[in-house]
């Protein structure tokens, strides 16, 4: 589906090749694990039930192997030993990545309430004697990182920038959340990342309602997310890092079903959840720069 991966001035990739099982049946397996744990019993069994029917249910969304593949594989270093920082992610991705033996995993949201399910998940995975050690599991706020400075060869952010609201005195929570992350490099570290690309031009979208941290407002939208076009990217994601774009790639869904499959209810789409995956699989690729409606960046530290 995807072109030959590339060497980019001389630096190795990955040479874990991205497969789709791979993310199904560890998302699964978790689910299935958790569901009849019986290692490290819980108090919490309703809420142990969801999340592990949650990951049996729900294994990867539309835009997500593509994702994946790019952040966690054709893009990325390899992470043997390495110290890995994710920001925001689904933390499916640092689940797979646990069984590559980082020298430490490092996944954070700016929301702490991902951090009991994915502990409960991680040791139904066989993960949690790691827990704590060499993998945390922690809360972060992306714009104040407090991850010591030049510790981290590889940081990896799926859909996540474009989310980061702009703090109370108006500054730019994407450009301060790359800025931490430039931070917390060391030189050579290498971070991926993906956020929605439209060539027409720059756009922000609100809505009504409490959004991620942000509770709801009464007199106005709440902030939900940016469309990043070429000047945007280069204005609030790259210059103000110093960092180096090594390779930038475009993508978006072969066929307009993406709009068609956000009208439906979600308990008409119950059902087809399982399947949405393999359908992103098959159906977003790689595009022009005029097509895309994402891009995937890769950027080293000087």
């Amino acid at each position: 589906m995807l072109k030959e991966r590339e060497i980019l001035n001389g630096l190795a990739h990955n040479p874990v090749q991205f497969r789709l099982g791979e993310y199904y049946g560890a998302s699964i397996g978790a689910g299935v694990r958790l569901a009849f744990n019986r290692v490290h019993p819980s108090v919490d069994k309703r809420g142990d039930f969801i999340t592990a029917a949650k990951r049996i249910i729900n294994p990867l969304s539309l835009p997500r192997p593509i994702e994946f593949d790019l952040i966690c594989h054709r893009l990325a270093p390899e992470i043997t030993g390495k110290d890995v920082l994710d920001i925001g992610s689904p933390k499916l991705a640092g689940l797979v990545m646990a069984a590559q033996n980082p020298s430490t995993l490092v996944l954070t949201d700016i929301q702490g309430d991902f951090i009991s399910p994915w502990t409960k998940l991680m040791n139904a995975s066989g993960y949690g004697k790691r827990l704590g050690k060499d993998i945390f599991l922690q809360r972060e706020d992306a714009r104040k990182l407090t991850i010591p400075q030049n510790t981290i060869d590889y940081a990896y952010s799926i859909s996540v920038l474009e989310h980061v609201a702009n703090d109370r005195e108006g500054n730019p929570g994407d450009t301060q959340a790359m800025q931490q992350i430039a931070k917390v490099l060391r030189p050579g570290g290498v971070v991926t990342l993906t956020v929605p690309y439209d060539s027409r031009g720059y756009r922000e979208e609100y809505h009504n309602g409490t959004i991620y941290e942000r509770e709801a407002k009464l007199d106005q939208a709440n902030f939900y997310q940016r469309y990043y076009d070429a000047q945007a990217l280069v204005e609030r994601l790259i210059r103000p890092t110093g960092l180096i774009l090594e390779k930038q790639v475009y993508f978006a869904p072969i066929l307009p079903f993406e709009e068609q499959w956000n009208r439906i209810p979600m308990k008409a789409k119950v059902p087809l959840l399982p399947f949405q995956g393999a359908l992103g699989y098959l159906l977003i690729n790689e595009v022009s720069e005029k097509q895309g409606s994402g891009v995937a960046l890769r950027l080293r530290k000087p």
